[in-house]
């Protein structure tokens, strides 16, 4: 007796992508004046599709980075950055798919994490079925690139109070003065200070500065070549 060829995930996906009609534009965005489909909508649409083809869909969060900003008049909000790992398995077959995806969520109470959730599933599913509802297309408008700004943006984790000290521990074990360092400092980084370091950047240069006051300034690193040029610039205490 032969046995049935069981379809794959792959088929299953393209016959759904066959399938998806036109999903209705009944959100609008105000603020940009355009209509979109909304996350109700393209759940509905595809998840019918999805149920009748046999595909099971599983979001799993990664990783989630949250933070703090504020609106264009000053009042507290919460954001957070999702990642997923978007996984689509064949019930028939066991096939499966996993894609990457990331999302953010903004709300000044405590909605974020479920606004960037709800995005997150929706754009993956729509951008896996290729199905394009609504926004703006990339090539229709070129941003205005405005003057560079080196500080980090308010999104951007920001070098913490005790990083900052542990920074400065670090520059006097040189037996350099914390003042000479951050002069040098701004004169590399076009005015920029330590203050307004991410808190990656930050860890990377304690651990050079930390790196050549163990060694004595013998050590033919970085942090001896950042050493000596903060001696011409005057940073030995």
């Amino acid at each position: 007796m032969t046995a049935t060829k069981k379809t794959s995930l792959a088929a299953k996906m393209v016959a759904i992508m066959g399938e998806i009609e036109r999903i209705p534009e009944r959100g609008r965005n105000q603020h940009s004046s355009y209509n979109f489909a909304t996350a109700e909508d393209v759940s509905d649409h595809i998840r019918a599709l999805m149920a009748k083809h046999k595909v099971a869909f599983f979001p799993s969060m990664v990783d989630c980075d949250p933070y703090e900003t504020e609106t264009k008049n000053g009042k507290s909000m919460h954001g957070v950055r999702i990642k997923w790992e978007m996984t689509f398995v064949c019930a028939d077959s066991g096939d499966e798919k996993t894609i990457g995806w990331y999302s953010e969520g903004l709300d000044t109470g405590d909605k974020a994490m479920g606004k960037a959730a709800t995005v997150g599933c929706k754009f993956a599913l729509l951008k896996a079925f290729v199905v394009w509802r609504g926004e703006p297309d990339p090539d229709a408008e070129t941003p205005e690139r405005g003057a560079s700004n080196n500080a980090p943006s308010s999104k951007v984790k920001k070098i913490t109070k005790a990083q900052l000290k542990k920074m400065e521990t670090a520059v006097k074990a040189t037996g350099r003065t914390w003042d000479g360092f951050v002069e040098w400092f701004a004169g590399q980084n076009e005015g920029q200070t330590p203050e307004n370091l991410p808190r990656e950047a930050a860890d990377a240069w304690i651990k050079k500065l930390e790196s050549w006051a163990n060694s004595n300034g013998d050590s033919g690193d970085d942090a001896s070549r950042v050493a000596g040029k903060l001696d011409n610039a005057g940073g030995q205490a």
